[in-house]
């Protein structure tokens, strides 16, 4: 999760069209466990692809005596450009990437 979290930054951001999502380990059913939300603006897609792809692979091994999740299907929450509240839309001080609110379920990251 380091390398991940090293190489999303701080998710800087100065539209939501550079804002995206990537997901994170390997639900009972299928799919990810949780979503980060990261930039194009600083952020190597394929680098930051390999490193969730390699946390996928060791998260999806659980540890021995450990009890299965359950089978729930999280949906992408899609991430937006969150910039201070006093800053010009044309302003370039960058905002930070954010997940957006599922419905029903904070989309929370993982630690």
């Amino acid at each position: 999760m380091r390398e991940l979290r090293r190489l999303i930054g701080d998710a800087a951001c100065v539209s939501d069209g550079q804002c995206r999502t990537i997901a994170m380990g390997a639900a009972a059913c299928g799919g990810p466990t949780a979503y980060l939300a990261w930039s194009t603006l600083r952020t190597d897609p394929a680098a930051l692809q390999e490193a969730a792809a390699r946390y996928t692979r060791q998260a999806s091994v659980p540890p021995h005596g450990a009890n299965p999740s359950t089978c729930r299907v999280l949906p992408d929450p899609g991430a937006y450009c969150q910039r201070p509240t006093a800053v010009a839309a044309s302003s370039p001080i960058p905002g930070h990437c954010r997940l957006r609110e599922s419905p029903g379920k904070s989309a929370a990251p993982i630690q």
